[in-house]
């Protein structure tokens, strides 16, 4: 029927939310500080992804630490999974340094067990 409301689901079905993955912003700080201090955590520092669903934050996670915050009240281990896969894919994109730039640094850099001589 056009007009059911429960057409197109099956019983034993779950509707999920959206789950977004992003980088925080200025104003999640106030979000990130409540997360913290629900899991009982320290708040998530440096480049920081968030997990957002129906508008509001449930997970976070450092990028550059690996420290992670959860709703606790909520079920996050989906959420906190996506976190880490997104973090691990940054990681990989962090820029390397060039050969060059590596043999150059390689060379700046003094040596071990010489002494000068004078």
């Amino acid at each position: 029927m056009a007009g059911d409301p429960g057409a197109g689901h099956h019983p034993g079905m779950l509707s999920a939310s959206p789950l977004t993955i992003r980088p925080a912003h200025g104003d999640d700080a106030a979000a990130l500080r409540r997360l913290a201090v629900l899991d009982a955590g320290r708040e998530p520092a440096g480049r920081v992804l968030v997990a957002e669903e129906d508008g509001e934050l449930v997970a976070a996670m450092s990028v550059d630490d690996g420290n992670v915050v959860a709703d606790p009240f909520e079920p996050t281990a989906a959420a906190v999974a996506l976190l880490k896969a997104r973090a691990a894919a940054l990681q990989g994109l962090a820029p390397r340094p060039s050969w060059r730039e590596r043999v150059s640094a390689r060379l700046r850099a003094p040596r071990l067990g010489h002494a000068a001589v004078a």
